[in-house]
């Protein structure tokens, strides 16, 4: 069930066109350093593919840095050991926590597998963000409803 919440996010790269995730945000430094989640940059939507892809990434790696912090490690002496699996050198990993290059599905897998913990807090954003989605969905349906009601009334 858990790593079915990753599979969420999207499949393999959450896109193609390179962008770094914390532009993203009005406060590109608040990337993984705080709780909550940072406000889109200014003429970005909250409902931008790119924005909320940025947000998953940073709730998953404000996780990854809270479970660090638990365990009394760092990242670079935490991913120093683990720098002989694909996609975890220390340099990479440093890069992806702090928002500089986009994380894969992979990346966030292997995260959670080996800090388990973190993964607890992606999974409630996650739950958040799919009842947020669901009530976008279903006002986004009333609107069409009461358009398409307007116009009848009107073809009358």
């Amino acid at each position: 069930m858990r790593y079915c919440i990753i599979a969420l996010m999207a499949s393999g790269k959450i896109g193609d066109d390179g962008f770094e995730p914390r532009s993203m945000f009005a406060e590109p430094k608040t990337f993984a350093t705080v709780g909550s989640t940072p406000a889109p940059r200014p003429g970005v939507a909250a409902s931008n593919a790119q924005y909320r892809a940025a947000v998953l990434q940073h709730v998953a790696a404000t996780a990854v840095r809270e479970q660090l912090r638990h365990r009394g490690t760092n990242q670079k002496d935490f991913f120093a050991k683990l720098s002989h699996i694909r996609g975890l050198s220390v340099g990479r990993v440093g890069r992806l926590l702090r928002g500089e290059q986009l994380a894969t599905l992979e990346d966030i897998a292997l995260w959670f597998e080996h800090l388990p913990e973190g993964l607890d807090r992606f999974s409630a954003y996650v739950a958040k963000w799919d009842e947020t989605t669901k009530l976008m969905i279903k006002r986004q349906r009333q609107e069409l409803q009461e358009q398409f009601e307007s116009e009848r009334v009107q073809g009358r």
